[in-house]
C-alpha cells in the first residue's frame, strides 16, 4: 500500500485545497465533535481536531506536483531526522483512522515531541484490541491512562487504554538484548528525541544519569541509521549521521565540565559508520563521494570524533 504524508493548510485555503486533493488522492482529516448553542438549541458540529491538518495517501512525486501547481504555498511536512517529507506507513495510518471512526474522543494531538513525555515512563507495546502492535509510553494525563506515541513526527495521545494488554519492551534490554534491538528498529511509530532537544539536555546536564539519558537518546538515532543502511536507504542514514555529528560537535565544544565520554563514544561510532559507507560498493559512487567530502568538513571542525 502507498504511504501517507501530511500538510498544514491555512484556514482560508482549507476547503479549496481539500477539494483539489480529494479529486486525485485518498485524504483524511481527523475531526472532533463540538457542541454550540444556536438560538435556543444546542447543535452538534464536526470540526478538524487540529486546524489545517490534512493527511494524504499517494505517490510522493504526484502529491508534490499537485501541491506545486494547484496549491501554491502548501508543502508536505518534513521529517526533521531526514530532511525528507514525513512518511506514515499505511498500516499505522489505518490504526489511526479506525480509532478516529470508533472513538475519536480518545485521540489527542500533543504539542511537544515524544521525548517530553517519555522521561520516567515505561516503553510498552499493546498486544490486544484495535491498537494491537502499537508502541508508546504509558502516561497518565488528566486522570486518563494514555499511550503516547508518534506517527510521522506527530506526537499522539491515545486515551482509555487501561483495559488493553501490554508487554514492557524495555524488559527485553535485560532478558533478550537481540530481541530488544529488533523491536526498537522495527517500531513503526516511535521516533527518537530531536537533536536540538538532546543538545539542550546535554548543556543543562548536572548528573551522570542525565548524561546517560542523552547518550541513550543519541544511540536511538544510531539504531535508526543502522536500520536505514540495512534497508538500503543510504541517503537517509547519511543525513542522520551527518546531523548528529554537526549538532553534537557544536554543543560539546561549548561545554568544559562534566564527563562526556559516553556522548563522545556515540559520536565516534557515527563517524566510523560514515567511514564504512565510503567504501561500501553497494552505495552509488556519487553518494560515496558526497559522504567523503562531508567527512572532510566534519573532521576539520570536530577532530575529536575522528
Amino acid at each position: 500500500m502507498l504511504p501517507w504524508y501530511y500538510i498544514y493548510v491555512r484556514s482560508y485555503m482549507f476547503e479549496r485545497v481539500l477539494h483539489i486533493l480529494e479529486q486525485k488522492f485518498k485524504v483524511f482529516v481527523h475531526k472532533t465533535i463540538k457542541y454550540k448553542r444556536v438560538k435556543k438549541h444546542v447543535v452538534q458540529e464536526s470540526v478538524p481536531t487540529v486546524s489545517g491538518l490534512v493527511f494524504v495517501q499517494g505517490e510522493l512525486s504526484e502529491i508534490q506536483t499537485v501541491l506545486n501547481e494547484q496549491c501554491y504555498g502548501v508543502y508536505l511536512v518534513k521529517d526533521r531526522s531526514t530532511g525528507l517529507p514525513a512518511t506514515i506507513r499505511d498500516k499505522s495510518m489505518q490504526i489511526f483512522i479506525r480509532m478516529s471512526q470508533i472513538s475519536p474522543f480518545r485521540i489527542r494531538i500533543m504539542p511537544h515531541s515524544i521525548g517530553y513525555y517519555s522521561a520516567g515512563h515505561p516503553l510498552v507495546k499493546i498486544t490486544s484490541g484495535i491498537l494491537d502492535g502499537v508502541e508508546g509510553y504509558q502516561v497518565r494525563i488528566s486522570r486518563d491512562k494514555c499511550l503516547i506515541t508518534t506517527m510521522g513526527g506527530l506526537t499522539i495521545a491515545l486515551g482509555g487504554v487501561s483495559k488493553e494488554n501490554f508487554e514492557n519492551i524495555e524488559e527485553y534490554a535485560l532478558k533478550d538484548p537481540e530481541r530488544y534491538r529488533e523491536l526498537r528498529q522495527c517500531s513503526e511509530l516511535i521516533n527518537p528525541v530531536p537533536f536540538s532537544e538532546i543538545s539542550g539536555n546535554i548543556s543543562r546536564a548536572s548528573t551522570p544519569h542525565s548524561i546517560k539519558t542523552a547518550s541513550n537518546d543519541l544511540d536511538r538515532w544510531i539504531q535508526k541509521a543502522e536500520f536505514y543502511i540495512a534497508d538500503s536507504a543510504y541517503e537517509k542514514a547519511f543525513h542522520i549521521l551527518k546531523e548528529l555529528l554537526h549538532e553534537m560537535g557544536a554543543t560539546l565544544r561549548k561545554i568544559v565540565k562534566n564527563d562526556l565520554s559516553e556522548i563522545y563514544a556515540v559520536c565516534i561510532r557515527a563517524s566510523k559508520m560514515l567511514k564504512a559507507m565510503t567504501i561500501d560498493l553497494e552505495i552509488e559512487a556519487g553518494l560515496r563521494n558526497g559522504i567523503k567530502e562531508e567527512m572532510k568538513i566534519l573532521a576539520e571542525r570536530y577532530p575529536a570524533f575522528f
